[in-house]
């Protein structure tokens, strides 16, 4: 995340592919390398992923991060998008 996320910290981030490998992670940065690696073998998209946030709220969901070979987004941008379409799909009180 970016500093406009500052007040929403990552306890963990947990990725998976259909391959059977998994990385639990503590920063962004560090899971678009892991996505980077898996880019390179076949059968890995798509990866799922959850992201737990300091403050307990958790984002799951799966996600093809590359196509052939080409990064479609960041996965910070990625998370971001859901959080953003959850508050926005959320009813006001």
């Amino acid at each position: 995340m970016d500093a406009d996320d500052a007040q929403t910290e990552i306890l963990r981030i947990r990725l998976w592919n259909r391959q059977r490998a998994t990385a639990l992670l503590a920063e962004c940065g560090a899971a678009d390398r892991v996505l980077a690696r898996w880019a390179d073998r076949a059968g890995c998209e798509p990866v799922g992923f959850e992201v737990t946030f300091i403050d307990g709220h958790i984002v799951r969901g799966s996600h093809e991060f590359f196509h052939q070979g080409k990064r479609q987004c960041l996965f910070s941008t990625h998370v971001r998008r859901l959080l953003r379409r959850a508050a926005s799909s959320s009813p006001m009180p």
